[in-house]
């Protein structure tokens, strides 16, 4: 009888170095390709991590199938929502036939509406951050739910990266399915990054990390203004703050470190390829995001044998209680001040925080979880 391989249609914005990004990698790198075939699907076939793509998967764009300008589509899925005639569209430049459908981005209604229309006999949405959090945080994001909520109906199941993402997302649709797939790290690859040479030396006597999109959600002005208040809290010591990306608040978090007169103190690194041989110079990692949902960056600090310092947001919790080893993290409540006094006791404490990690564990809880939806 002639093996068929299963069928998977996924997609996505683009491949711009990210978290959702980088989760959506690793996914793609622990398929097996010898019982499946995979379509990916991009609105830009752009982006840094397009790369590590594996050679296996089918990438075509919104252009290569459409054809027609953006705003268009963008109308016509506004206009009719996901009725026949925008249904008909899809399907008439989408023609096979999948067994999973995958809307791995969440947040751009195109890609995620495109993933609900295909022909597939499943259809899953991801969910990568606290929902409920962030609409309590913005209205500018409770009224971007509140347009793409409707999206939800035509999937099989939601798909949240923690329990904690899960529980948000419960309790604004509590009628949903919602399950839980944690993100994949590819393990093998970090290894081979962590033995890289560093294209840059952290300096100082306490380094402390920050890794992320520089976007308000991160609370790199959190950040700034801990590395200040620990200037005057150690000022024996030299504390030196070091952020690791790039994204559209740069400026505004540039111009607080020279308003802070702390040029010489926190330092941007900008958007790196391979953080790795960096990250493993800091002495703490430290979280300040508002929201988050499950951040793989905590995970590579732990792989990489840094402790970290994280507020109590979404997953942070659950990850200190079932993944991270004693002695690497202190978890503190989610304001600024809380996280200060979080980073002072890691200080304080910094030579009884050894701890060593292993991936391996946890990739298996999340390729199980990935098999079960993809099977």
């Amino acid at each position: 009888m002639l093996f068929m391989k299963k069928k998977l249609f996924i997609t996505n914005t683009s491949l711009e170095m990210g978290g959702i990004e980088k989760s959506l990698v690793n996914l793609l790198k622990n398929i097996d390709y010898e019982q499946y075939e995979v379509d990916l699907f991009l609105i830009s076939k752009k982006g840094r991590l397009l790369s590590e793509v594996p050679k296996k998967v089918r990438i075509f764009s919104y252009e290569d199938i459409f054809k027609q300008p953006y705003n268009l589509i963008k109308f016509l899925m506004v206009v009719f929502k996901n009725n026949f005639v925008t249904r008909r569209l899809v399907q008439k430049k989408l023609t096979d036939n999948y067994d999973v459908a995958i809307a791995f981005d969440g947040y751009n209604n195109i890609a995620d509406i495109v993933a609900a229309l295909v022909k597939a006999k499943k259809s899953y949405i991801w969910v990568h951050s606290d929902y409920k959090e962030r609409i309590k945080a913005s209205k500018q994001f409770k009224g971007q739910f509140k347009r793409m909520q409707k999206k939800y109906n035509y999937f099989d199941n939601v798909v949240a990266v923690s329990k904690g993402v899960k529980m948000g997302f419960h309790q604004l649709m509590p009628e949903k399915n919602v399950i839980v797939c944690y993100n994949i790290i590819d393990n093998l690859e970090i290894e081979k990054k962590l033995q890289m040479k560093a294209d840059y030396v952290l300096k100082g006597d306490i380094k402390i990390v920050g890794l992320g999109r520089v976007i308000k959600a991160k609370g790199f002005d959190r950040f700034v203004d801990i590395i200040a208040r620990l200037q005057n809290e150690y000022p024996e010591k030299a504390i030196r703050g070091y952020i690791i990306g790039d994204g559209p608040e740069k400026n505004n978090i540039l111009q607080q470190i020279k308003n802070l007169k702390l040029e010489n103190s926190v330092i941007l690194l900008g958007e790196k390829q391979n953080p790795f041989p960096i990250l493993k110079q800091g002495d703490l990692f430290l979280m300040t995001s508002y929201i988050e949902g499950f951040a793989l960056v905590l995970l590579e600090s732990l792989v990489s044998s840094v402790p970290i310092v994280i507020p109590n947001v979404a997953s942070a919790r659950e990850l200190c209680q079932e993944i991270a080893p004693q002695n690497s993290y202190v978890l503190t409540a989610p304001d600024v001040n809380s996280l200060y006094d979080g980073v002072k006791r890691a200080i304080d404490n910094l030579d009884n925080m050894q701890f060593s990690f292993a991936i391996t564990d946890y990739n298996a809880i999340a390729k199980k979880q990935l098999n079960e939806i993809i099977n």
